[in-house]
């Protein structure tokens, strides 16, 4: 695997890309991937500017407007891109608040010789990763239950596309959660059967902003 073949998904939602998109500028600085904008309820403002970026540059594949009138969830606006775009062997996506201060995405594709899927791991603004017993929510921080088993992460994720295909299928989910008359007990994510974090040298060169400020 080259970093030049993997395209990371970018989902932006309402006014933010006017503020986080620096953010970007880092991930294009210190890798070598494309990426793809996906437009969740964005301003009209927010869309213009991502569509001048895109023509300016060959590192942004599309802008996608997934929902213009709300806003979805994130596992939803993903939805259609892992159904009807062929991005090659890999599904993978970013937070648009990821600031790249080194190269990291090489790090991470070596563990893909012997794993299915590969995602971030703890963040720089919280200390626990565990998801509370009884806590029937899965926030983006939890990428672990209890008892030990392994969501991963959807900070910065890498995917064997075909491998994550036919575990949505087989569990009858999808990427936000499970599809009518079925349930979602074990998260929004169908975990592929092998699956390993992000090793420390990554996890040193990428810096997850607070969300709260």
């Amino acid at each position: 695997m080259s970093e030049s073949e993997l395209v990371f998904n970018l989902v932006w939602t309402g006014g933010v890309y006017e503020h986080l998109r620096y953010f970007v500028f880092s991930l294009l600085d210190q890798t070598t991937c494309r990426y793809r904008f996906i437009a969740n309820n964005c301003t009209p403002k927010s869309i213009e500017q991502m569509r001048a970026f895109a023509a300016a540059t060959d590192r942004v594949v599309e802008v996608f407007v997934t929902s213009e009138d709300r806003m979805v969830p994130h596992g939803t606006a993903l939805d259609p891109i892992l159904a009807d775009r062929d991005d090659g062997d890999w599904f993978c996506f970013i937070d648009v608040d990821i600031k790249a201060t080194g190269p990291f995405v090489m790090d991470l594709a070596a563990r893909m010789t012997d794993a299915d899927a590969v995602t971030s791991g703890r963040e720089v603004w919280t200390d626990s990763n565990v998801l509370p017993d009884g806590d029937i929510g899965l926030g983006g921080r939890h990428f672990c239950a209890g008892d030990g088993y392994v969501f991963g992460s959807p900070h910065v994720s890498i995917y064997q596309r075909d491998l994550l295909r036919e575990t949505l299928e087989k569990w009858g989910i999808d990427l936000h959660c499970g599809r009518e008359g079925t349930s979602c007990h074990r998260g929004p994510l169908g975990v592929p059967r092998r699956l390993r974090h992000i090793p420390s040298g990554a996890r040193d060169s990428l810096e997850l902003v607070d969300r709260a400020g």
